[in-house]
């Protein structure tokens, strides 16, 4: 699944740069009404495969699965990282590629749950340059 996921989400970016391409992708393996078990089963693969996971919940954030959950440092941070329309999100990212150490793309999927279910998933491919 990792391989298909960000080989799907570099594919969907790569016809036009457009993170609502890879918002549908992400959608193909974390459709909306998905049951959070199999999204849980989903993530755990993400993360044995270097996907780092955190979970943002209204009380504060940790590094998912079993991280200590710490508050927000303020209430900008607070509103910054709550949840919207969902009780919970889970984001996973992961570096997929690097040119010359410098130039770096990264693979960010955002989870937003209920605890049940999925209400909504996004993709986003993000560009970062690591200047010295």
């Amino acid at each position: 699944m990792y391989d298909e996921i960000i080989k799907d989400m570099d594919g969907a970016y790569s016809i036009n740069e457009s993170n609502d391409d890879v918002t549908r992708a992400v959608q193909k393996y974390f459709p909306s009404g998905m049951d959070m078990e199999e999204a849980y089963k989903l993530l755990r693969q993400l993360e044995g495969r270097g996907f780092e996971v955190r979970e943002y919940r209204h009380e504060g954030a940790r590094k998912w699965p079993d991280g200590e959950l710490v508050a927000y440092r303020d209430e900008a941070s607070r509103r910054a990282y709550e949840p919207q329309d969902a009780t919970i999100h889970y984001t996973a990212s992961k570096r997929y590629e690097s040119r010359i150490g410098i130039f770096e793309k990264h693979a960010l999927i955002t989870i937003f749950t209920n605890g049940i279910i999925i209400v909504r998933s996004k993709g986003q491919v993000v560009h970062r340059t690591n200047l010295p």
